[in-house]
């Protein structure tokens, strides 16, 4: 059956992509976890933020002349960023749970100090990218060659993989890996975590 009508058509896909990662996980129930790595002995601490770390957050921001919901630019908090960090740093220590990049912060400096990351891991981390990704392998491939060894290379695509995340296990992984307390319960009440939702917006 042709389906024509647009609204019908957004809202076939928009159920599509809602339930899939839903349906994929059902064929996989059965699967058991266990942690694989070593608990870490240590607990984050998420220290108070000061005017250096704010104003180093608002220099990182994109420059965009386009307000946000609180009618603000980029731009703009850019030109007074020596002005606010005062007062933003402590509404930030009295606000800490809203404020994403202050605990990304803490949480990154935590895991590179006890040495948890996965050294392979190039994604969502300062410096590192496919770019980084591809040059390693492209590395590891010449070196192989020259060492004159076999050399194969698999390459995994998992399907929806945000959608297939079990909150359960990722916040069990966390925990073992020193993300406790204050941060544990923040991150665990973040409501997209349980409740994410998606919106069909009609532009006119």
């Amino acid at each position: 059956m042709l389906i024509k009508d647009q609204l019908e058509i957004a809202n076939i896909f928009n159920e599509y992509f809602s339930s899939i990662g839903e349906a994929i996980n059902g064929k996989h129930k059965s699967m058991h976890y266990s942690f694989k790595g070593n608990t870490c002995d240590h607990s984050i601490y998420l220290v108070p933020t000061n005017c250096a770390e704010i104003m180093g957050i608002i220099s990182s921001l994109k420059p965009s002349i386009s307000a946000g919901h609180d009618g603000l630019n980029t731009n703009v908090l850019k030109a007074c960023s020596q002005n606010v960090s005062v007062h933003l740093s402590a509404a930030v220590n009295n606000i800490i749970e809203s404020v994403e990049k202050v605990i990304y912060n803490r949480i990154i400096n935590f895991l590179n100090k006890h040495n948890l990351m996965f050294e392979n891991l190039n994604g969502f981390l300062k410096g590192k990218s496919t770019s980084t990704a591809a040059a390693q392998l492209i590395e590891e491939v010449i070196g192989g060659i020259e060492s004159k060894e076999h050399v194969a290379g698999v390459y995994l695509d998992l399907e929806k993989a945000f959608d297939c995340v079990n909150v359960d296990i990722l916040l069990d992984k966390l925990w073992k890996m020193g993300i406790r307390g204050a941060a544990y319960d923040l991150i665990k009440r973040v409501p997209y975590l349980y409740e994410e939702q998606q919106m069909l917006c009609e532009i006119m």
